[in-house]
């Protein structure tokens, strides 16, 4: 932590040697650029803001491996940089409440102890799951929400945020999507070629039933002439 101190004395210093394991050319661009355009440098920042800004690496809330990870971390930084402007004091959080958080998703505000902090899930729903509202058109998303409850010590509870009905609603436009998608045997017209709808056994009943019927049908009608011709 003193380390990350010691080489950010103010918002235009490079930062490549903050993290070895991520690209240090984005981190510090986007570090650099929230800091300069809320007007701030490192050095004028209290010891709480700039731990604030150290968990966002320690916490590892966002994945250098996936695509989002700038846009993520910009999101972490931007939580804690504009909660310093809705905060009275703008240096710590008041005492005995459960600090501004952000998780990957979403950015919690201060919460007192014994509550519980919700937000909508539809921040923290992926970008590939936005076609489910029309799968599910009756389910509203901005009414299903997840939570993080603030224990009586003035910390969250387990330190993570309960996403179980944003998954939920995930999981059942995923087993809508499914069925929609998967086709009906008995449905003809479909793009499934009727053969293979069948196994081998059975295409060869099929075809000599089919054959039986026909040859049937033309004795019977040869039949039917004859009595017609004979009688007429």
């Amino acid at each position: 932590m003193a380390e990350f101190a010691s080489l950010v004395p103010d918002s235009t210093e490079d930062l490549s040697h903050l993290n070895h394991s991520v690209q240090p050319e984005t981190r510090s661009d986007i570090y650099n650029s929230l800091l300069s355009d809320a007007g701030l440098k490192w050095a004028g920042l209290t010891a709480h803001q700039q731990a604030q800004l150290q968990s966002v690496e320690t916490d590892d809330v966002c994945d250098v491996n996936e695509p989002g990870w700038g846009q993520c971390l910009r999101n972490a930084y931007k939580c804690y940089i504009d909660s310093w402007n809705r905060s009275a004091a703008g240096t710590a959080a008041a005492s005995g409440n459960c600090p501004v958080k952000y998780d990957g998703h979403q950015c919690w505000e201060e919460q007192k102890p014994g509550l519980r902090s919700l937000l909508p899930c539809t921040k923290a729903i992926p970008t590939e799951y936005h076609f489910c509202k029309d799968i599910l058109p009756s389910i509203d998303l901005s009414s299903l929400h997840a939570y993080r409850l603030c224990g009586a010590d003035g910390a969250w509870v387990n330190d993570g945020t309960d996403y179980t009905t944003c998954h939920g609603y995930m999981e059942q436009c995923s087993n809508m999507s499914d069925q929609l998608s998967r086709p009906d045997p008995f449905n003809f017209s479909s793009n499934t070629p009727i053969p293979d709808l069948l196994d081998v056994e059975t295409k060869r009943i099929v075809i000599y039933l089919f054959t039986g019927l026909a040859v049937t049908s033309m004795i019977l009608l040869a039949i039917s002439l004859f009595i017609f011709s004979y009688f007429k």
